[in-house]
C-alpha cells in the first residue's frame, strides 16, 4: 500500500440486493423510454418513472460499497462508488477498541449509518462483525467482515491492545 495506508478493506452490498436495485433502475429507465417514445401514458406517468430513477441511482451509488482504511493518524470510512460521504476517526482520540459481533437489526434497526442506544453509532453495509471504537465515551462500530485485520491495524497504529467484549458495560456486544 506504500501511500501511508496500513489497512484497506472494501465491503460490497450483498449481490442479491445489488441485483434488485439495478433491476429496478433498468426497469424504471425502460418504462420511462417506452412512455416517452411510445407516446402512451401521461406526463405524470413519465415523471413518476423518472423520479424512481432519480432516487434509486443515488441510493445505489452511495450504498453499493464501503471502504475502510487505516493510516498512522486515522480510520477513514468512505461510502459508495465515488468515495463520498466520508467519516474520519482520529486514532489519537480512540480511548479503546475491540472486535465485536453485533445484531444489526436488533441493536441498530438495520444496516447503513445507524444510531443505537446510548448515542452509539454503527456504520455497516452487511454482516454482523466489526470493530467498536470508544471515542469521548461514545461507541462507534465499523462493520467489516475482516474485523480482526482492522483491529490489528488499529493496534499497530496506536500501540494499544484491543479490549475484550466483556470489558465494556455499554455497546452492542
Amino acid at each position: 500500500m506504500g501511500d501511508g495506508r496500513m489497512y484497506e478493506h472494501t465491503e460490497y452490498l450483498h449481490p442479491i440486493f445489488n441485483a434488485l436495485i439495478l433491476l429496478c433502475i433498468a426497469t424504471s429507465a425502460a418504462a420511462s423510454v417506452a412512455v416517452v417514445m411510445g407516446g402512451e401514458g401521461t406526463s405524470a406517468d413519465a415523471f413518476g418513472v423518472v423520479i424512481a430513477v432519480v432516487v434509486l441511482v443515488p441510493v445505489w451509488v452511495v450504498f453499493s460499497r464501503t471502504r475502510v482504511e487505516v493510516t498512522q493518524e486515522e480510520v477513514v470510512l468512505t461510502w459508495g462508488l465515488v468515495g463520498r460521504p466520508q467519516s474520519r476517526f482520529s486514532l489519537s482520540d480512540v480511548e479503546a477498541f475491540r472486535v465485536i459481533t453485533f445484531r444489526p437489526l436488533w441493536d441498530f434497526g438495520g444496516w447503513g449509518w445507524r444510531m443505537g442506544r446510548g448515542g452509539s453509532r454503527c456504520y455497516n453495509l452487511r454482516g454482523s462483525t466489526g470493530v467498536e471504537l470508544r471515542i469521548a465515551g461514545r461507541s462507534y462500530i465499523i462493520g467489516v467482515s475482516d474485523a480482526q485485520g482492522l483491529a490489528e491495524a488499529i493496534q499497530t497504529a496506536t500501540g494499544k491492545q484491543p479490549e475484550t467484549p466483556g470489558d465494556w458495560a455499554s455497546g452492542a456486544a
